[in-house]
């Protein structure tokens, strides 16, 4: 064998080791993608969780709730405030959502 044999193969060798590396990567890429799709997942309902916790342990913000949500107007300021805030939290994690 001459020494262009040998550089082609070091050449041919290099470029399947290339194509494995990238492979690799293109594999590990996807696996990353996917735990983290899965974790901004968990994270967006557990804050949606939270928040029905919050109102479902509390009668007084369920009662602002529920009025607020046949209408609003029945609430007074203070209550209209607090359905607001409960309102803006789904809000808050629908956006995460879409984003």
């Amino acid at each position: 064998m001459t020494i262009q044999e040998f550089g082609s193969i070091g050449e041919l060798l290099a470029a399947m080791g290339t194509i494995a590396t990238l492979a690799y990567l293109g594999i590990h890429i996807r696996r990353s993608t996917v735990a983290t799709r899965a974790a901004s997942f968990h994270a967006i309902t557990d804050t949606m969780n939270q928040v029905n916790l919050v109102v479902a342990q509390n009668p007084e913000l369920t009662r602002i709730w529920l009025a607020g949500a046949v209408d609003r107007s029945s609430l007074s300021g203070v209550e209209r405030h607090q359905h607001d805030l409960i309102l803006l939290s789904y809000f808050h994690a629908f956006e995460t959502i879409y984003y």
